[in-house]
């Protein structure tokens, strides 16, 4: 089994290109937060008391579908490193490949697609990240 881990800012195509390397790779299944929160809620806006409900139904995802045979997507921000080396973490309970993709923009790009961000979801990610 693979596991793709995306990682990059906001809007910086990773969800585009994970929606697209699905369509050429049939065994893979998506696996985002923002499609949970949205499923939950009706939108990607975030309702932080429910941020460990979102990581438990990401990890259950995760579980089932590696469980299956499937090959997953990770489509999360992933910059923060405490965040990222719990999902390693959670990851090494099963035997999988797992490889990165990072996914760059300006820092100029960042602060607009920040700021989309913030609008849309509440949350801002700091510039030092």
């Amino acid at each position: 089994m693979n596991v793709k881990i995306l990682i990059g800012p906001p809007y910086s195509g990773k969800s585009t290109y994970a929606k697209e390397f699905c369509e050429k790779n049939p065994t893979y299944r998506i696996i985002s937060r923002d499609s949970v929160r949205e499923m939950l809620y009706g939108s990607y806006k975030m309702v932080y008391k429910d941020e460990p409900l979102i990581s438990e139904i990401c990890q259950n995802l995760v579980s089932l579908l590696l469980n299956e045979g499937h090959d997953i997507i990770l489509d999360n921000t992933n910059c923060n490193l405490k965040y990222f080396k719990k999902e390693l973490e959670y990851l090494s309970d099963y035997q999988c490949v797992i490889k990165h993709e990072l996914f760059l923009i300006s820092e100029e790009e960042f602060k607009i697609r920040n700021i989309k961000r913030s609008m849309e979801t509440g949350k801002t990610i700091p510039l030092e990240v």
